[in-house]
């Protein structure tokens, strides 16, 4: 078996802490298997989370789950496109992390249609939790994906 790689996308926003976006591992037939790190809605250019409104003492008083999905969508898209891959088409299996179900579970399952539910008939699997923080507290989704590239 052909050793792991960790790979760093170009174009994503750098990760929160000391990880890599990615590892590939090797399958054969030009195929690999590749584990994102959890994927949040910040900006590359700006390092912002978009979508959130703070009080005058710096705390979140409401955020746009929407314009975050959207953006998790887009970091893991380039993620893929960077390393390789041609992007959302090549995810496979992905955990859902959302700090507010009731709210938010309607919003996510709209815009999962638009992103991950493919003409072709491919949807990758899901697995979907709620959680009491992200790493960012201005972060209110974040996605953990699997794909198959290449081959």
């Amino acid at each position: 078996m052909s050793t792991p790689v960790m790979r760093q996308a170009k174009n994503a926003p750098l990760p929160v802490a000391d990880y890599s976006h990615a590892v590939e591992v090797p399958l054969g037939n030009n195929q690999k298997m590749v584990y994102l790190c959890g994927m949040g809605p910040r900006d590359k250019q700006t390092n912002k989370v978009p979508g959130v409104t703070f009080s005058e003492s710096g705390e979140v008083v409401d955020y746009d789950l929407e314009a975050q999905a959207r953006n998790v969508f887009k970091n893991i898209d380039i993620v893929l496109k960077d390393i390789g891959g041609r992007g959302l088409r090549d995810v496979v299996d992905v955990q859902v992390f959302l700090v507010n179900i009731p709210r938010d579970f309607t919003v996510f399952n709209q815009l999962w249609k638009e992103y991950m539910v493919f003409e072709d008939g491919w949807k990758p699997t899901r697995t979907t939790v709620q959680v009491a923080a992200l790493p960012l507290k201005e972060i209110f989704v974040e996605l953990k994906c699997v794909a198959v590239i290449g081959g």
